[in-house]
């Protein structure tokens, strides 16, 4: 069908045929709905952005799914290696163009596993690290001022519950 809300859809469900296998369906979906998009929408546009990341995760699958399929006492050819490179290259730069609020949806992290399962580092893990523990260390710090803050709340000695373990 070739309505708005079709290829509208079309990268939803190419999202569903990457994660089911079918990495050739969801190709051939993606670039039918980038052709359409890109003739309707800047190039800069984030659902273009979505869509062309979709495209690379769908050829990384294909390409490891390709290696994959390589009975094992063989070795994967040089230039299925070299498309596994490339791809996995692209899924890097393509997660890094999210920006850090938008990397838990489905498909930065869609590139994140399938950089991770090319047995690359994925782009900014270390910021990933960082910021985790960051994360921890501010919670920490909130809880003890907390903690703090109750006791000048309270005359006597604070309820049990704001005590640590």
């Amino acid at each position: 069908a070739d309505t708005i809300a079709a290829h509208i859809l079309s990268p939803s469900l190419a999202l569903w045929y990457i994660r089911a296998g079918r990495a050739a369906d969801a190709e051939a979906l993606l670039a039918n709905a980038e052709s359409f998009w890109s003739t309707r929408t800047a190039s800069s546009d984030q659902w273009l952005r979505d869509i062309r990341a979709l495209a690379a995760a769908a050829r990384l699958r294909k390409h490891l799914d390709a290696v994959r399929a390589v009975p094992k006492p063989a070795q994967p050819s040089q230039q299925l290696r070299d498309a596994v490179t490339g791809g996995l290259a692209v899924a890097r730069d393509m997660l890094g163009g999210y920006p850090k609020p938008e990397r838990g949806a489905p498909i930065p992290r869609l590139l994140w596993e399938l950089t991770s399962e090319a047995g690359g580092k994925p782009a900014r893990k270390s910021q990933y690290r960082r910021s985790i523990t960051q994360i921890r260390v501010r919670s920490t710090q909130v809880f003890c001022a907390g903690i703090f803050l109750g006791f000048l709340n309270f005359d006597v000695a604070p309820p049990i519950f704001l005590v640590p373990v």
